[in-house]
């Protein structure tokens, strides 16, 4: 029985975590700079 309290109590932690704590706006920006690397390398 202890086990399976222990396990809900790590499940409901994880839940609690932030998936993603940058703004949305760090996504474009390291998009670009991958599109630029991919184009040169491209070339």
């Amino acid at each position: 029985m202890e086990e399976k309290k222990l396990g809900s109590e790590v499940i409901a932690r994880l839940d609690r975590l932030s998936v993603w704590s940058l703004p949305a706006s760090f996504i474009a920006i390291l998009g670009t700079g991958f599109l630029f690397t991919f184009l040169t390398y491209l070339t």
